[in-house]
């Protein structure tokens, strides 16, 4: 078997043991979602890929533990998403391709942290000093973060940190990349701090989460701002954008109720649709000559926007 399809053996709620007479490559999405009766899980010899709650609600969950020769990859938002008995992870002796430190999977040479069990707390995590990558989905819906501490880490991947409890991450000036929804949904995050080393936000990377920005400069060092990047955050009171910006993406700050100043350069190009719809407190906006394209509804829902400097190098203003 190379792979289990998505959703195979979702709600074989009396499925009650599992096992792999040779290697599985890849467990797609919900494969062993809801088996609520499977009491132990064992990651087969091959395995590069977790899917999306592969084993989510497995309630009678006990263990996981990886063979000696699973090499994960990556995974998908948390596979053992609502495993109430396990906080550690575990693996086979003599695991050649990954390593548990505290119940945390990482890969061997402990340079990409790849997975944090659902119901492991975390009250306070010093990344170890050889990671450089927090991994797709990592911390992903996990029940209990406090502090977490980025040390050497350079890169957030896509859903690092989405819909889990983390109170606030220690920064670095060594972040260059925030990946797609990394901190999506992260309603108790009060502290997380943009630095000059940083170059790019992916899209929704703290769409409606509680980062208390306040007034939100983009660091120069960022080249791009995905769509939707900070939607929904109503802590952010005013933006300023860097010169080398030369697009801001689709609804970048939508529904940011409590934006009430925006600072835009000389070099911007392009505002995609809706990229400040729903900004109630904005009052005025100069549009940089510069600006050649604005998307559909741009500045819908802004009330109280009373005066527009439009751009000289704008032909036309879509609805």
């Amino acid at each position: 078997v190379t792979e289990i399809d998505e959703s195979a053996f979702y709600n074989a709620t009396a499925l009650s043991n599992l096992s792999f007479r040779g290697t599985c490559k890849y467990i797609d999405d919900f494969a062993f979602a809801n088996c609520s009766a499977l009491t132990a899980i064992f990651i087969p010899a091959g395995c590069e890929y977790l899917g999306t709650y592969a084993f989510g609600a497995a309630r009678s969950a006990t263990s996981v533990t990886f063979s000696a020769d699973a090499n994960i990859r990556s995974v998908g938002a948390n596979p053992f998403y609502l495993l109430p008995y396990v906080s550690e992870f575990t693996l086979e002796p003599g695991s050649k391709y990954l390593t548990v430190r505290d119940g945390i999977l990482y890969d061997k040479n402990m340079t990409k942290l790849l997975l944090v069990p659902f119901f492991r707390q975390v009250g306070y995590l010093s990344v170890p000093e050889t990671v450089t990558a927090i991994g797709d989905y990592a911390f992903s819906t996990v029940y209990a973060v406090g502090t977490v501490r980025l040390n050497n880490v350079t890169k957030i991947g896509d859903g690092a940190f989405m819909d889990s409890n983390v109170e606030m991450i220690v920064s670095n000036d060594k972040v260059r990349t925030v990946g797609e929804n990394a901190f999506r949904n992260c309603a108790k995050l009060t502290a997380f701090a943009l630095t000059d080393t940083l170059e790019s936000i992916g899209d929704y990377a703290f769409a409606t989460s509680a980062v208390p920005f306040g007034n939100l400069t983009i660091p120069a060092s960022v080249k791009t701002i995905g769509a939707y990047a900070f939607a929904g955050n109503e802590n952010i009171t005013s933006v300023t954008v860097p010169a080398q910006i030369r697009k801001i993406g689709e609804g970048a700050f939508s529904e940011c109720a409590m934006l009430s100043s925006v600072t835009l350069p000389d070099g911007l190009a392009e505002i995609g649709s809706y990229a400040f719809l729903g900004a109630s407190r904005l009052t005025s906006l100069t549009l940089p000559d510069s600006v050649k394209t604005l998307g559909e509804g741009v500045f819908a829902g802004c009330s109280a926007l009373a005066t527009v400097r439009l751009s000289a190098g704008m032909t036309s203003i879509p609805d």
